[in-house]
């Protein structure tokens, strides 16, 4: 007997991937017309995505001790970074718990949010390198105004910290590169009449002229080290004319479409009232394009929205609720908070939606989570304050559920997450509420098909979309 939890929840992130399967043939022929091209990186990105929760690409086999014809199998996930919601959510749930549980002390927290100039975002959507010199610019000018008020008070081995997301998109699925990053909202110092030792010392939030100062500052420097850099424009002297990503990722920015018959014309947004007035929250300054937004911030005691926030940053880019079918091939893409001029959505076409897509995947080799301060890799004072280190080990609680769930693994295993995050467990018998053990670890095609003809389970039924 399958468990029909697993079931249903495969049938809900199929629409996503039957779009796909519609529509990447006709962005690749679209593309093939104008001779050119795609990235190895996209192609492999949509054709993983469509194998993703197939039982015919895989699956780990569990059967019951005690119910003899109980049975559950688990499809594999593609893996990629792209946009799979699947993959997207166990990354995020992954990251969060690891970041509560082995980074943050239990101290309060502050988030940082750094935009850059619309003519700079498809600059450091190209070039990852530039990106993270101008986010690592931001995030130690705002180190500074830390340590400038610990200096002040006569606080000496002043550490700062933070955990930071490279986020390629926005709430309307287009090509956003900026920051969000998790500051300590104080620094771990010395104490100038105790002594040694570290301990944590809280420093006042920031004013919203405090801010203004900042993000004037953070313009400066980034400027100043793109043009060292000879990117005083926004050109791109690497692009191959034959390329046809940098197409995609430019009208992406811009709200345009690139392909197809509405080529070069703006986006359509769907407006349900008037529009009013915009301005910027508390915290929150704009200069010269680059924009800094510091107004929100967790206590030490409030862990769970840490992990709420940590869950926020490192998000997937497309919930599966905001894409709905508009009937006769067009699509919504619902915002998350209207805009100031009343836009609630964006209407796509399937072409449309698979150029927002292709624009928004990362390139290989790419870190997306950036780690600076004590929580580095290499900081003096990282065993100090980090928690993993100061805790008792103990021997994992899920010792049948993954190979690698060992004390020293940063594995985590499928049943931890889903209990983590919406406290079901996928491993228990629906019949007797017993753990259930794994039969087969990973079963690989063509025994997939026999298998699951044995167990008598319809493979159109599964809602595949995959190749066999």
């Amino acid at each position: 007997m399958l468990c029909m939890t697993l079931l249903s929840l495969h049938n809900e992130r199929s629409h996503l991937q039957a779009l796909v399967h519609l529509g990447y043939p006709l962005l690749r022929d679209d593309v093939e017309r104008k001779r050119e091209w795609l990235p190895h990186f996209v192609k492999h990105t949509f054709s993983r995505l469509l194998g993703c929760g197939d039982f015919r690409n895989g699956f780990a086999w569990l059967e019951c001790l005690r119910c003899d014809s109980s049975h559950k199998i688990i499809p594999f996930s593609c893996g990629t970074r792209g946009f799979c919601p699947t993959c997207g959510g166990r990354a995020m749930v992954s990251q969060s718990m690891r970041w509560v549980n082995d980074v943050f002390p239990k101290i309060p927290v502050r988030q940082w949010v750094i935009t850059v100039p619309w003519g700079r975002r498809w600059l450091f959507a190209r070039h990852h390198d530039l990106a993270r010199g101008v986010f690592k610019i931001g995030v130690h000018t705002i180190f500074s105004r830390y340590k400038r008020w610990a200096k002040k008070r006569g606080y000496a081995n002043i550490q700062c910290g933070s955990v930071s997301v490279v986020q390629r998109f926005g709430s309307a699925l287009n090509l956003n590169v900026h920051l969000h990053a998790l500051m300590m909202d104080g620094v771990y110092a010395t104490h100038p009449k105790q002594g040694r030792g570290l301990h944590f010392v809280r420093v006042p939030a920031p004013s919203t002229e405090e801010v203004g100062v900042l993000v004037a500052k953070i313009a400066r420097k980034s400027e100043r080290w793109l043009s060292k850099q000879g990117y005083e424009t926004n050109e791109d002297w690497d692009v191959e004319a034959s390329d046809a990503l940098p197409l995609f990722q430019e009208a992406s920015i811009a709200g345009k479409t690139a392909t197809g018959s509405r080529r070069g014309m703006k986006v359509r947004r769907v407006q349900k009232f008037a529009g009013r007035e915009f301005q910027l929250p508390p915290r929150c300054a704009s200069v010269g394009g680059y924009s800094l937004h510091g107004g929100v911030q967790v206590s030490a005691k409030n862990r769970k929205g840490l992990e709420k926030l940590c869950r926020y940053i490192a998000r997937p880019p497309l919930a599966k609720n905001r894409l709905v079918s508009d009937g006769e091939g067009e699509y919504r893409i619902l915002l998350k908070t209207p805009w100031s001029d009343g836009t609630s959505s964006i209407q796509v076409g399937l072409l449309e939606l698979m150029e927002r897509l292709a624009a928004i995947i990362p390139q290989p080799r790419t870190h997306q989570f950036l780690y600076h301060g004590v929580f580095a890799n290499n900081a003096k004072y990282r065993k100090e304050i980090l928690p993993k280190y100061r805790r008792v080990r103990v021997k994992p609680k899920w010792k049948k559920l993954s190979r690698k769930d060992g004390i020293k693994s940063r594995h985590v295993a499928w049943a931890q997450l889903l209990w983590r995050r919406f406290g079901v467990m996928g491993w228990t018998c629906t019949k007797c509420g017993c753990m259930m053990r794994l039969r087969a670890i990973a079963i690989y095609p063509p025994a997939t098909t026999k298998i699951l003809k044995g167990l008598g389970v319809n493979l159109h039924g599964l809602g595949c979309t995959g190749p066999p």
